[in-house]
């Protein structure tokens, strides 16, 4: 694989968005691979609109999701995604969540993610991140 086609990120609350985005940058993640929403449903739209050139171009996505959101919630994403046949082969789905609800946890083994990363987003987690997707064959 080429790297990291995008990095998503969706929270409700777009105080955490602007840190996020503003920790991926200073860690040399360009605005350009960076997007950013406070909704699920537009969150959908951009996955669905990627996944075709992630396939083509052999790229992937890093997806960090909250999953306590109006509207629609981190898992009603997840399960929209399903819905509409899109493989999560190229998409790296982390659960960026302060819920520490037993209940979120076990509901989250059913799902295809790459891990539950507890807010706020640190430096040290991304780092282990790419280095984890570096050591299996991908580059940022």
């Amino acid at each position: 694989m080429q790297g990291i086609e995008c990095i998503l990120l969706v929270d409700d609350d777009p105080i955490t968005n602007y840190i996020n985005q503003l920790l991926l940058e200073r860690m040399g993640f360009t605005e350009e691979k960076i997007a950013v929403t406070t909704d699920g449903n537009e969150a959908v739209e951009i996955i669905s609109t990627k996944n075709e050139k992630l396939k083509k171009n052999q790229t992937f996505l890093l997806f960090f999701l909250d999953i306590n959101m109006p509207v629609m919630d981190g898992f009603e994403v997840l399960d929209t995604l399903k819905e509409r046949g899109i493989s999560l082969n190229q998409i790296f789905v982390y659960l960026l969540s302060s819920s520490k609800s037993a209940k979120d946890l076990k509901k989250a083994n059913h799902y295809t993610i790459r891990g539950f990363i507890d807010k706020p987003l640190k430096e040290e987690s991304i780092r282990a991140i790419v280095k984890e997707l570096g050591n299996s064959g991908h580059k940022r």
